[in-house]
């Protein structure tokens, strides 16, 4: 079973009200895909194949890491920023891991400045938006399509 999105809206309410303390609007209107700058991911392999990414405008990520690691309004690192995005991406991927079918297996997180995803026969099953301090966040859930199925790859572009 795929996880949906109320799923997600949940799992990322819980991860955001326990790390951050941040306050968070789920099911906000979507964002614009090229405001979202910066992504995290994680890949679900095993019983369940997919990926998880979270992604955002910098002045979140910006605000996400100086939050987590208790610093000062621009003092946070593009490494220390890439750190708390993908320990964000981790968090909310093993919570969707704990929702599939398994075993299953949780890559390290990848962050990267967003320009262009592909993810050859993937398609998204689940998808959040959220917005905290008027910035954007998208949480979006690929799982891997079935070689034999009519679905098509899961391309994003900015």
């Amino acid at each position: 079973m795929d996880p949906t999105s109320d799923d997600i809206n949940a799992l990322t309410m819980q991860v955001w009200e326990t790390v951050l303390c941040l306050p968070i609007e789920a099911e906000a209107p979507m964002p614009n895909p090229a405001d979202l700058h910066v992504v995290g991911m994680v890949n679900i392999t095993g019983g369940w194949e997919g990926s998880v990414l979270v992604r955002c405008t910098r002045p979140l990520a910006r605000s996400i890491t100086e939050t987590m690691f208790g610093m000062d309004p621009g003092e946070a690192s593009a490494d220390e920023i890439a750190d708390a995005l993908g320990e964000i991406a981790n968090m909310i991927g093993g919570n969707v891991k704990s929702l599939v079918p398994g075993p299953s297996q949780l890559s390290l997180p990848t962050v990267a400045d967003y320009e262009h995803l592909s993810f050859p026969q993937s398609e998204e099953c689940a998808n959040s938006s959220f917005v905290t301090d008027d910035e954007h966040m998208l949480v979006t859930v690929l799982r891997r399509a079935d070689e034999g199925s009519d679905h098509h790859r899961h391309e994003e572009t900015r």
